[in-house]
């Protein structure tokens, strides 16, 4: 089992380590150590390897009459074993804990790398369309300020009804039948039709100007015609 007490599909290897009483002992692959009575006292290291990890447990060898003195003397159990030392060496080594730890964590950059990249991904994108509306907006101003701009030479070209050519005959008289046809000036020189001259308007703060007006003066932005 390993530190958390959740069973390891692993089997360990037992084997005695080499020293006095090495050659007295046998142990099996159950991890079964078997010692003779005649063999002399002293300690023993058995040694468990599981997954590439060692462990070894320390025995001590003592003769009947005086094991009653060593369980006294050392505090051990009834059975001559000691429970904390093997529960703290065991505890130090995690099977399969590492790699559990090393997958969750390569797990997590991966999920903040592509968080990164889409908040890349997506600030880029709203930079380019901020760019292409900018983009958009200069080229409709700069049409509207050539409509604006051929609109003012049309209104600045002189008409026929400005004045009268130095040869042109005269105009005929009213006809007094009907004289909402033709209008009279105070000189007696027939009118023509009026031409109204349209204004501009600011279109952000709304000023308006006249129709030679070009820019705003107060934003500077470009005018556009008043329908």
């Amino acid at each position: 089992m390993d530190g958390k007490g959740c069973a390891v599909d692993a089997k360990p290897s037992w084997s005695i380590i080499a020293g006095p009483l090495a050659a007295f002992s046998t142990v099996d692959a159950g991890g079964r150590l078997t010692v003779p009575i005649g063999a002399p006292e002293g300690e023993l290291l058995v040694s468990a390897v599981v997954a590439g990890r060692e462990v070894s447990v320390r025995v001590e060898v003592v003769r009947p009459e005086h094991y009653d003195a060593l369980l006294a003397t050392r505090g051990l159990g009834p059975s001559g074993e000691s429970e904390q030392p093997a529960v703290a060496v065991i505890a130090t080594g995690t099977l399969g804990g590492n790699a559990a730890v090393g997958d969750s964590s390569v797990r997590e950059r991966k999920r903040a790398f592509i968080a990164i990249v889409v908040a890349i991904a997506a600030c880029l994108g709203f930079a380019g369309l901020i760019v292409l509306r900018r983009g958009r907006r200069r080229s409709t101003l700069h049409t509207e300020g050539e409509l604006d701009r051929e609109t003012v030479e049309a209104d600045d070209e002189p008409t026929q009804d400005d004045g009268l050519a130095p040869n042109a005959p005269p105009s005929p008289a009213p006809d007094a039948s009907n004289p909402s046809r033709t209008a009279v000036r105070p000189h007696g020189i027939p009118s023509g039709p009026s031409v109204r001259r349209r204004g501009k308007v600011c279109p952000i703060c709304g000023e308006r100007y006249p129709g030679e007006a070009m820019f705003c003066g107060k934003d500077g932005a470009q005018l556009a015609p008043l329908n």
